[in-house]
């Protein structure tokens, strides 16, 4: 990573307990708290979190960021407005084209009793509605998923070890199971097939086992940003692409950096670095400083030799600390070398320690999870989570 950024004053209104003058500072008893035997009231505690977890994941789909994003440009739309008040169907899906942003899965806009535009075939849950105004007058409606059910699942998987499904609302009398809606068929249950328990999440209360059971689903999403499926196709897409290919084995740096660019625009992938090197040294290295968890990747000759090497982050610092924030509630900190990565939202948080501890911080009692992934280049890098 890069020279460390300047905590400025306004993060540090927006942290759980404000800034200190120290990573101490506000810090009371420290109490580290050892594993339990494994038991039916551990399994029961675990698995509560991962099913909180897995409903978090289809809260933010229906009612997140995303979701709000794209009901507010359909609602800006005046050009979608005018062609479904005119009950225009070409016009209404001109107008809706440049509105989906690789981020809308499906949507279908109504007025008058009948459909005049569809966007996206493939199953999608947590849809959202909203009414089409043009100068304030209602003209039509719209209703607009912006996830797929295979993206639930995987993420599912990769946070929780678990095994996602929607199914028909008349499965609600299976154990791991909450309410959902689909697009188009309506009302479901997001039936889970929860993974056996570790015994190194048990603890000896209810509560620590949650915080514990969340540091796993912490450490599985940093393994899932350096070899999960995201990982693996931008990996493969980087060695098969050509101009990458081409500009790694001339050791060409403004070529490296413009085929760099190219995967940074490609939204089918969401790479945010690349560093390409080969026997010389490193050719070029493009790409925010701070970002987790480095997958790697080589390109080879007609010949299968080696040309060169790289690797690529598909996830920044900010991006899973507000991964792991939205979907377990714990609030984060990152740490290279002692000091806080921008973007954390605890600052400066508690002395880093790997494993589970008890503490006072700031005057709150709280449970801390320690754990330690892979900073880009190399590098540890300390993940500290605080679980109330």
């Amino acid at each position: 990573m890069g020279a460390w950024m300047a905590m400025t004053a306004a993060a540090c209104a927006a942290t759980v307990a404000g800034c200190g003058t120290g990573r101490t500072d506000g810090v009371g008893a420290i109490t580290t708290i050892a594993s339990a035997p494994r038991s039916a009231a551990c399994t029961a505690a675990a698995q509560a979190e991962l099913v909180a977890i897995a409903r978090r994941v289809y809260d933010q789909a229906a009612t997140g960021r995303n979701t709000v994003s794209a009901q507010r440009r359909l609602g800006r739309s005046r050009a979608l407005a005018v062609a479904v008040a005119a009950h225009d169907a070409a016009a209404t899906r001109a107008a809706l084209a440049p509105l989906i942003k690789h981020q809308i899965t499906r949507v279908e806009v109504a007025a008058g009793g009948r459909v005049l535009a569809r966007y996206g075939t493939t199953a999608a849950y947590g849809p959202a509605r909203g009414t089409i105004r043009l100068d304030g007058r209602p003209v039509g409606t719209y209703v607009l998923a912006v996830s797929r059910d295979r993206d639930y699942a995987g993420l599912v998987g990769e946070l929780t070890g678990a095994t996602a499904a929607f199914r028909p609302a008349a499965a609600a009398g299976a154990r791991a199971t909450f309410p959902a809606t689909t697009f188009p068929a309506g009302r479901a249950v997001v039936a889970l097939t929860l993974p056996p328990i570790p015994a190194s999440v048990c603890g000896p209360t209810p509560g620590d086992t949650r915080a514990a059971t969340i540091g796993l689903a912490a450490r599985r999403l940093l393994t899932a940003e350096q070899d999960g499926p995201s990982a693996h196709r931008a990996i493969a897409h980087a060695e098969q692409d050509p101009a990458f290919r081409a500009a790694v084995a001339a050791a060409d740096p403004a070529a490296v950096r413009a085929a760099i660019v190219g995967f940074f625009r490609d939204e089918r992938y969401h790479v945010v670095r690349v560093r390409v090197w080969n026997d010389a040294g490193v050719v070029n290295d493009v790409g925010g400083p701070y970002v987790v968890s480095p997958a790697r990747g080589a390109i080879r000759d007609a010949g299968g030799a080696v040309v060169g090497r790289f690797m690529l982050a598909v996830q920044d610092d900010t991006g899973y600390i507000k991964l792991l924030h939205r979907f377990t509630g714990a609030d984060v900190t990152l740490g290279l070398g002692g000091h806080v990565v921008p973007g954390s939202n605890v600052v400066p948080g508690p002395p880093f320690a790997s494993g589970l501890r008890a503490l006072d911080y700031h005057g709150r009692p709280w449970r801390a999870v320690g754990l330690t992934g892979t900073a880009f280049p190399s590098g540890a890098l300390d993940v500290g989570l605080l679980v109330r």
